[in-house]
């Protein structure tokens, strides 16, 4: 097994374990020799990781729209006639004013199973305020609604599906047990937003940015925490301008949000 840092030729072997002690680090999979490799390594991820997106299932999820729609007598198969395919389905037949938007919401919550909610006079809990980056709260599409303390779980609302892998991810970084909804689009977005700033009010998040604009920086503080810690392989996400890094220390894993 070869170093994957572009242009090591070192390899894993018994010697090098065993007696030189230094077993090198694995990356998403990827061993590195070294913490110079190692970061050349996170900083190539950061580099190249994008944000989530829905993409290659949005033809299939119109054609399943467009049948529990139908099956459930809020439009007939003559209401699609001459529409453009390339337009969204919904957002067709919202423009038309031929459905309301909680009649996409329900069709999309029995598609992906995904339980409704209605939050006509709820509001978002304070002690919710901060538990996610209000970056990545925008950049897909949901945010806190109240935690449960007794069930020890955070409350997460969305009107995109295609949050839900994000969503489901908090779990393990934020260590309590996560309930999804589905709410109405506009609502949700203008909830959002007031999360976004209430908690701005809240916390330091001026810093915290600015401590993600050096790339070379932000890896170099990774490799230093995985030698602290003694942390032998890592996995690296960006969303935005915020980055989750998980640690495993053995059977062990620790989480950094910078």
């Amino acid at each position: 097994m070869s170093c994957h840092a572009t242009g090591c030729s070192t390899e894993s072997t018994w010697f090098r374990r065993r007696i030189m002690k230094r077993p090198g680090y694995y990356l998403q999979s990827e061993w590195f020799c070294s913490e110079i490799c190692l970061k050349s390594g996170v900083l190539q991820k950061l580099e190249v990781q994008k944000s989530f997106r829905e993409g290659a299932r949005q033809v299939s999820l119109q054609k399943t729209l467009a049948n529990v729609l139908i099956a459930s007598g809020v439009i007939t198969p003559a209401t699609l006639a001459g529409r453009d395919p390339n337009t969204e389905l919904s957002e067709y037949l919202r423009g038309k004013g031929i459905v309301k938007e909680r009649d996409i919401t329900l069709a999309l919550s029995r598609i992906h199973n995904i339980p409704f909610i209605s939050l006509s006079g709820r509001s978002i809990q304070s002690n919710v305020l901060n538990t996610v980056p209000a970056e990545i709260a925008k950049t897909h599409d949901f945010f806190p609604l109240e935690f449960l303390q007794t069930e020890n779980q955070l409350v997460l609302v969305t009107y995109k599906p295609g949050s839900v892998p994000v969503m489901t991810n908090l779990r393990a970084i934020l260590g309590c047990q996560v309930a999804i909804y589905l709410g109405m689009e506009w609502v949700v977005r203008t909830m959002i937003d007031q999360y976004c700033e209430s908690s701005s009010r809240k916390s330091e998040e001026g810093q915290r940015s600015g401590a993600t604009d050096d790339l070379g920086d932000v890896a170099s503080s990774i490799v230093r925490r995985a030698r602290a810690i003694g942390a032998r392989s890592l996995r690296v996400t960006r969303f935005g301008q915020f980055i989750w890094t998980r640690f495993f220390v053995g059977e062990e894993a620790l989480n950094l949000v910078l």
